[in-house]
């Protein structure tokens, strides 16, 4: 309880902070929600910084790709995306919710013609362990195929 309370207080010294973690994300939320969503993503990029022992910094990892891309900027979207996919925290706390970042970097790095980009990111998903979702087992699967691990020996 004491770690999440701490977890959920602004790290010292810094400026225009919210009073608490869940504040952060409900003002980014609102500012999605007003179709904000580059300043959203920019408040959401604050998280890390602001809490860094807070639990939720992998859902703001998230939301802040997914503002980025609903703001046009996919290269940035990515970034974000891979960032939290590859995070070991992340991994380890929801590795569905890592994986689905990972598929989405590696499309968008995909769609951008972002070649070695897209494919670290898919090697990265097809490596990730405890996945369970079956619709993310099928993004891993043609993540394989991708990277041509999933065709049949010859």
């Amino acid at each position: 309880v004491l770690a999440d309370l701490v977890g959920a207080a602004p790290a010292a010294g810094a400026k225009d902070a919210p009073a608490t973690a869940a504040a952060l994300l409900e003002r980014a939320g609102s500012l999605s929600k007003e179709g904000r969503h580059a300043d959203a993503a920019a408040e959401y990029d604050r998280y890390p910084g602001l809490f860094p022992e807070g639990k939720e910094r992998c859902l703001a990892a998230f939301r802040s790709g997914t503002a980025w891309e609903a703001a046009g900027d996919r290269r940035l979207a990515a970034e974000r995306f891979l960032k939290v996919g590859s995070d070991p925290a992340c991994q380890q706390s929801g590795p569905n919710a890592a994986g689905n970042a990972l598929a989405r970097a590696g499309t968008l790095y995909e769609g951008l013609g972002l070649v070695a980009e897209s494919r670290d990111a898919f090697r990265r998903l097809v490596a990730l362990a405890g996945v369970t979702d079956p619709s993310l087992r099928a993004k891993v699967e043609a993540a394989k195929l991708r990277l041509d691990l999933g065709a049949p020996a010859r």
